[in-house]
């Protein structure tokens, strides 16, 4: 998903795609383990987290606000935000949605998380590539704090290095809810 971060005073293109080696150890440690034949990632972008998946024979949908992946076979160009396709059969949602530029003060992947439960359901199993502030960077009056206690059960956390996504340096992990049989951690060593 591209976004130009205008928010600070070195502007930048937040266009982060996924590395290869997060693909390859999610299909080894993560995809393996679930009986997937329907994907949906709602910031597709490229298609480098769900690319592996298709050549597998799963049936991938897609949103993004570019066109810019050739690998979705039911592709929506929209703002996740307002997503309103009823779809149906999914059995696991990956994304790597854009960290920040939103103009209000709720990250990025808070609300694609949330919107993906709104769409699905609170067990629908889910790859997220999120900053670590998205989880531990909050009060005890957090309203987040709270939702991701309560609601929303984290399987497995993957811890990745600072420097894995080339260009760009910043405190990532993958959080993986509703998937059973996994490690708690797991460290992704490039």
């Amino acid at each position: 998903m591209k976004h130009i971060n205008k928010n600070h005073n070195d502007i930048k293109n937040s266009t982060v795609y996924t590395p290869k080696v997060i693909t390859d150890f999610l299909m080894k440690e993560v995809y393996s383990k679930l009986n997937i034949k329907k994907v949906f990632d709602p910031a597709i972008g490229s298609g480098n987290l769900v690319r592996d998946l298709k050549e597998q024979g799963v049936y991938i949908i897609g949103n993004d606000i570019e066109d810019v992946c050739d690998c979705a076979d039911e592709f929506y160009q929209s703002d996740f935000e307002q997503f309103d396709k009823k779809l149906k059969d999914v059995d696991l949602v990956v994304m790597n949605p854009p960290f920040n530029g939103h103009p209000k003060k709720k990250l990025f992947p808070e609300i694609f998380i949330d919107k993906v439960f709104e769409l699905f359901d609170s067990n629908i199993p889910v790859v997220a590539i999120v900053p670590t502030g998205w989880r531990i960077n909050q009060k005890v009056t957090s309203k987040r704090w709270r939702k991701i206690r309560d609601n929303q059960k984290i399987s497995s956390l993957i811890t990745l290095p600072l420097d894995v996504f080339e260009g760009v340096q910043f405190h990532t992990e993958i959080v993986i809810f509703n998937v059973d049989g996994l490690e708690p951690h797991y460290f992704l060593d490039i």
